[in-house]
């Protein structure tokens, strides 16, 4: 059982650093754009 709960939580780590990963990539896009519309 304990091994089935650190799997869950190494599972939850691993999403919750995909989610950040794919917010850090739109506000990169974000300000991509912003400079592409400025220029």
């Amino acid at each position: 059982m304990v091994e089935l709960t650190s799997h869950l939580r190494a599972a939850g780590k691993v999403q919750q650093a995909l989610v950040e990963h794919d917010a850090l990539i739109k506000v990169q896009e974000q300000q991509a754009l912003a400079l592409a519309a400025k220029g």
